[in-house]
């Protein structure tokens, strides 16, 4: 299927680009297509880093706390008269 730039600044450039690239019109809105998705595809791994670093900061935070609960875990979990799971 063809694409039609019915865009004038849009045209132009991608005329540009052909020039600077030293290739047609449609192998530069190729090359711009594919260098934009690769520069999103790093842009979000940086993020999806970013927001796990800063989860595994809160995290050590958390765990660094003090326990205030002299229980053990399973006496925490589970319901002493009954012995089911609260």
């Amino acid at each position: 299927m063809a694409l039609n730039i019915a865009n004038r600044r849009v045209e132009a450039k991608a005329v540009e680009v052909a020039r600077l690239i030293g290739r047609n019109k449609t192998a530069s809105v190729e090359a711009a297509l594919d260098f934009y998705i690769q520069a999103y595809a790093q842009q979000r791994e940086l993020v999806k880093r970013s927001k796990q670093e800063k989860m595994r900061q809160i995290l050590k935070r958390l765990s660094d706390r003090p326990v205030l609960d002299s229980r053990s875990p399973e006496e925490i979990r589970h319901d002493g008269a009954t012995g089911s799971l609260r």
